[in-house]
């Protein structure tokens, strides 16, 4: 009899976890713990790292600033709903509050609301520019970029450089008169670079802020078929098509056509290097091809075409 109730009590722990892992978590009466900045913090940094613990059973929070306050609202500053645990963001100089709340598909948690004052200062040394895009590493194939940034409080102008691999500046660095912060620049090789900006006035300047860009516009190879039933018949079910690597990072659009000019056909985009494909109909000949895809979105040319058949 001990066996049978510690079975059934084994089997009533597993049921109650799995129903864990599917129901979401209820957040009512619940708050987010802040790290930073600290209640009434008072900052002459201008960019801000807003910071929390992770609130269990949240998959997402929902963070707002306004200027003064909530019960007085002049300005919406921030509203916005992100994943992770951190936000950055450059303020003006000025009064501010602050809240946070975790919130998931089913419920929220209550807002915690913070105070924060950014204190005017005409020393940028110490300020942090904050870059806003390209993302750092991107991969593009356009030599024309554009590149942006957040404003810089007190800042005149902004400086903006282009570096190789190698960190040898190419060219001169342009200036931005604030309060523009972007800029357009057209690469004349391809490679991976070094985009820098600090802003300047005519007390100081901020230490440089840096991302990275590589320029790419050669198409990747041709996939080579590596297994296929090619031109001939299977008993396989579903098809194994498979193809080899072309480069790092690719991926592979497939198509599979009954006709062989692929006038209709079924495509699916993959990073792996095989598929299964289940919708074969016994009898029926099948075309496929394969095309890869670089991280910069050049897309190369087609394999040759192959056939199966499904007996």
């Amino acid at each position: 009899m001990k066996i049978k109730i510690t079975l059934l009590l084994a089997v009533l722990s597993i049921v109650v976890s799995s129903c864990d892992d599917f129901l979401e978590r209820d957040l009512n009466g619940q708050t987010v713990t802040v790290l930073a900045p600290a209640n009434n913090t008072i900052s002459t940094s201008f960019t801000v790292t807003f910071w929390w613990d992770d609130l269990k059973g949240a998959s997402k929070y929902k963070i707002q600033i306004v200027k003064p306050s909530f019960n007085s609202i002049q300005q919406l500053v921030v509203d916005t709903l992100i994943s992770n645990n951190q936000f950055l963001y450059t303020l003006q100089p000025g009064s501010y509050q602050w809240r946070i709340r975790g919130e998931n598909d089913a419920s929220i948690s209550d807002f915690v609301i913070y105070n924060l004052t950014i204190d005017s200062s005409l020393n940028l040394s110490s300020q942090t520019l904050l870059l806003n895009s390209p993302v750092n590493n991107n991969y593009s194939n356009s030599f024309t970029q554009t590149f942006s940034w957040f404003a810089m409080p007190n800042a005149s102008d902004y400086l903006f450089g282009i570096f190789n691999s190698s960190g040898i500046q190419i060219g001169n660095y342009q200036s931005i008169v604030s309060p523009i912060t972007t800029t357009t620049y057209t690469f004349t090789a391809e490679g991976t670079y070094k985009w820098r900006v600090f802003a300047q006035n005519n007390q100081s300047s901020s230490p440089y802020s840096e991302r990275t860009i590589t320029i790419d516009t050669t198409r990747p190879s041709i996939p080579v078929l590596t297994y296929s039933p090619i031109n001939d018949t299977t008993s396989l079910h579903p098809i194994p098509l498979s193809w080899n690597s072309v480069e790092p990072n690719c991926q592979y659009k497939l198509l599979i056509s009954t006709d062989s000019t692929f006038a209709s056909y079924f495509d699916t985009i993959t990073s792996n290097l095989n598929y299964n494909y289940y919708n074969s109909i016994v009898g029926q000949f099948y075309y496929w091809k394969i095309q890869a895809i670089d991280q910069s979105n050049n897309s190369g040319l087609f394999s040759l075409r192959k056939r199966f058949k499904r007996q």
